[in-house]
């Protein structure tokens, strides 16, 4: 629709006979009885380059990383745990070591 009303100002109003695109050089050719072929160029913005995609797509997923460290590096304030160095140390070995003299023996296996 807005390659028309280009095109309508170009030929000033008189009927447009034919519309053509070139998709390489991002021009429009229209014609008309009066004024015969015109060339309009658009100022459409080139396709994307697969490289591109794949750059965008790139910092998407860096600046996401990035957004998770920052949030996993800052959650214990957000949170207020304590930190990691000062919490108290924890034994290896959460059991009770049991003493096998009183483990009774009259178990039939």
């Amino acid at each position: 629709m807005e390659i028309s009303h280009w095109s309508k100002k170009i030929h000033l109003g008189t009927r447009i006979s034919s519309i053509e695109f070139c998709p390489t050089e991002r021009v429009v050719i229209s014609t008309s009885s009066q004024w015969g072929p015109m060339v309009t160029k658009l100022n459409v913005p080139g396709d994307w380059k697969e490289w591109q995609i794949y750059l965008v797509l790139l910092s998407l997923f860096l600046a996401s990383a990035i957004l998770c460290y920052i949030f996993y590096e800052n959650s214990d304030s957000f949170w207020n745990f304590p930190l990691g160095r000062h919490q108290p140390a924890k034994p290896w070995n959460t059991f009770k070591p049991i003493d096998p003299s009183q483990i009774p023996d009259d178990q039939d296996w």
